[in-house]
């Protein structure tokens, strides 16, 4: 299936375009960059227990003039610590010269895009960046004037891991946004099977590179012992198992009150740090689910990803009782519960905290599309509690 972003993304306060996108107000007494580049840079941060962490950046850089003539213009006795052209430049930039060549920072903080065979254009007020074929871009002006913009995939050919992803963000997604307007893209988990496939689609349906994304981590620290070598080690597990550089990990968080019944290893969150790309996943979040309601297949996957969040059992002895999916949320009840009669569930309770599924025909049906799928220890569990469940129906029904 493909489907258009442009068509599930609501045109509220975003200006769309289709061929290039606005950077930063220009002047027509600056050069045109003729390249661009991303550079990547660090930062030091300082975690909870006052260790130290090294989180990668990048900025947007522009090739502006060859560094003969910047130096034969500008060069007397010391060269100047900021790159302009004219006494009337107005605001000045950071430049590096590299390989006999004058780059400025157009962008510092800059969100991470392929920006190869791109091209630099100036419309009488902007300076603008070309988009490749079948992208978009959406923007629009902050506060202090400045451009946020994001560049999108116009298409994208969606399938069963696709509609597993929108399920993985309604059950982990934090979808909070701040008193201020603003808010990153984070998501939680205890499984790094779980962060990793996201990661992953993010990549292949949003174009988001696996090095944009930064990681914390949440430990329990009772016992007062964590210290750097531990937090060294920790990183190394999660950078491995979910796929993502070392250098992408900031501050450790230490909860005394934090305990986790599955994972020695504390909880990950991930962040994108990108308002407006929140927001819009919030449209799409939102406006997927009339495409997925259609579907038995999507609508498989789809609570197949909330499972891997918000899904547990319930047992009587050694038998399943229960299936649930956790939610406080009573508009996501009500959708979790038209997917699961669209696979055939046909007994569903809704409660306060969570919609429950019970009867053998529907765990079987649950079984049948792999419910617990992403969550190993729970899909072990469950499969044992379902079998002793069909052994004791059967010798009930065989003495009857």
């Amino acid at each position: 299936m493909k489907i258009d972003f442009k068509n599930i993304i609501d045109k509220k306060n975003y200006i769309w375009e289709f061929k290039s996108v606005p950077l930063r107000i220009w002047t027509k007494d600056w050069p045109i960059p003729s390249k661009a580049k991303l550079k990547r840079y660090t930062v030091n941060l300082k975690t909870s227990h006052k260790t130290n962490a090294e989180v990668s950046r990048y900025a947007l850089w522009g090739l502006i003039e060859d560094a003969k003539k910047f130096n034969k213009r500008t060069y007397k006795k010391h060269r100047p610590k900021q790159w302009g052209k004219g006494k009337k430049s107005g605001r000045r930039f950071d430049y590096k010269i590299l390989s006999d060549e004058v780059w400025i920072k157009l962008l510092s903080k800059s969100y991470l895009f392929n920006e190869s065979g791109r091209r630099f254009h100036f419309d009488g007020n902007y300076l603008r960046l070309s988009l490749y074929k079948d992208e978009m871009a959406i923007w629009y002006l902050s506060g202090e004037g400045q451009v946020r913009f994001v560049i999108f995939p116009r298409f994208a050919r969606v399938d069963d891991k696709f509609f597993e992803l929108i399920g993985f963000l309604d059950g982990e997604m934090s979808k909070k946004i701040s008193k201020t307007g603003g808010s990153a893209l984070k998501i939680s988990n205890a499984e790094p099977i779980i962060i990793r496939e996201i990661i992953k689609r993010f990549n292949k349906y949003f174009n988001i590179h696996k090095n944009s994304w930064t990681a914390s981590l949440v430990l329990n620290n009772k016992l007062n012992q964590f210290h750097e070598i531990a937090d060294n080690e920790l990183k190394d597990f999660w950078a491995k198992n979910v796929g993502l550089p070392k250098n992408r990990f900031t501050k450790t968080t230490l909860q005394k009150k934090y305990k986790s019944l599955f994972s020695n290893n504390g909880i990950i969150q991930i962040r994108y740090s990108n308002t407006l790309f929140f927001r819009i996943l919030l449209d799409i979040l939102k406006n997927t689910r009339k495409i997925i309601i259609q579907d038995k297949e999507s609508c498989a996957a789809y609570i197949r990803g909330v499972a891997a969040g918000e899904g547990g059992i319930g047992k009587r002895g050694d038998k399943l009782r229960i299936v649930h999916i956790g939610s406080m949320d009573e508009e996501n009840k009500i959708f979790y519960s038209k997917c699961l009669e669209k696979i055939n569930i046909n007994s569903i309770q809704n409660y306060k905290l969570r919609i429950e599924v019970c009867g053998l025909r529907n765990f079987i049906i649950l079984r049948d599309i792999n419910i617990f799928k992403y969550i190993p220890y729970r899909k072990e569990k469950f499969i044992k509690a379902l079998k002793n469940l069909e052994r004791d129906y059967k010798q009930r029904t065989s003495q009857s």
